[in-house]
This record gives C-alpha cells, structure tokens and sequence, in this order.
C-alpha cells in the first residue's frame, strides 16, 4: 500500500512538472489573415462606414462589402483635402488567374446632374503586382491597427482601404495619413500606384 501510494506521488509530481515546463499555450492566430474580425462594436469605426457610404457608394462607386467566398477584391479610395489632388479610387479584382485594374475618376456626369464615380481606366496586371498586394494587404491585415479612428481634421485628405477575399470584408479609413512606412500607408500608395 505504501509503494503504491508513492507511485502515485511521484506519478503527480511528474504531471506538475511537466505542466510547469511545458504549459499549455493559446490557440494560433488564424493562418488567413482574412480570416481576423472586423469589429463592428468599434464608434469610430461604425461612423466611418456610415460617411463612407453616403459619400462614395451613393455616388456610384460599386460596393465590395458584399463578399463572397469566390469574389477578391482590393480598393483604395483617394479623398483629397484643399488643394491636395483628385479623387481617385483603384480596385484589383481577381476573377480566375485573371487580375484587372480599374482606375475611377469623380467627375462631372455626361448629363449634367451633378458628380459621380466613373471608370476612366482599366488594365491587365501580372501575378507578382498581384501577389505584392496581397502581401501588403496580409500585413496591413495583422498589424492590429484600428480601422479607423478620430482623427478628423478639417479639409484634410482622406484614404480608405477596403479588402474583400475568402468572404471575409476589411475596411480602414484615415485622414491625413501619417508615416509612409506604416501598413496601412503603404497597403495604399502600392494600390494608388496601380492608376498610373
């Protein structure tokens, strides 16, 4: 009785170790960065989207929200503040092995009832601009940064960046960007670039 009640021990001593030396360790990150929330909960970022809205998409930019497992789609959308450009917005759609560019333009409409989005260019990329840009985007997507925050200012240029793929939609909006070398700054001048 003795020799078992000391087997017993050191069989618990030998868990505790154990356990100690190796701990059990959270669940990993998911291997899609797509796959991360979007969190809806967030003021800033519900007030974003409802701007956003009513500025580009009631004007004729199409909408990328509606994501399905089949659609990939990247977009940036330039808003400049005074003096500081034109609007712009580039999408890279990827249909099959197939990646194109579109290029929209805010410009006057043929029939004179005010401005809308229209598209003023269009183009073929190969996969490696392909595949740079989705790196941008996986970096951009696990860099925790908010998708958007108060930082209004007036008249100051603003950048947002929409990312639909394995039906999972991400957006982010700034306004006068700052650095160029974070995520996010370079997610949207490599996308911007594309217009060119």
């Amino acid at each position: 009785m003795l020799l078992l009640a000391a087997a017993l021990a050191l069989l618990a001593g030998g868990a505790l170790l154990f356990t100690h030396r190796f701990p059990a360790r959270m669940p990993p990150l998911p291997i899609d960065p797509h796959a991360r929330p979007l969190d809806f909960a967030d003021h800033e970022l519900r007030r974003a989207l409802r701007e956003y809205a009513t500025f580009t998409l009631a004007n004729g930019l199409s909408p990328i929200d509606e994501c399905s497992g089949q659609r990939e789609t990247y977009r940036v959308v330039f808003i400049p503040g005074l003096g500081d450009g034109r609007f712009v917005a580039v999408d890279i759609d990827v249909l099959g092995s197939t990646s194109r560019v579109q290029t929209w333009a805010f410009n006057a409409r043929p029939q004179s009832d005010g401005y809308a989005w229209q598209v003023v260019s269009e183009r073929i990329v190969d996969s490696d601009t392909l595949e740079a840009i989705r790196s941008d985007a996986a970096r951009l997507l696990l860099s925790d940064l908010p998708a958007a925050i108060a930082d209004a200012f007036i008249d100051a240029s603003e950048e947002v960046v929409e990312t639909c793929r394995n039906g999972r939609y991400h957006f982010y909006r700034r306004r006068n960007p700052g650095p160029a070398d974070t995520p996010f700054n370079r997610f949207a001048r490599n996308l911007l670039a594309l217009s060119r």
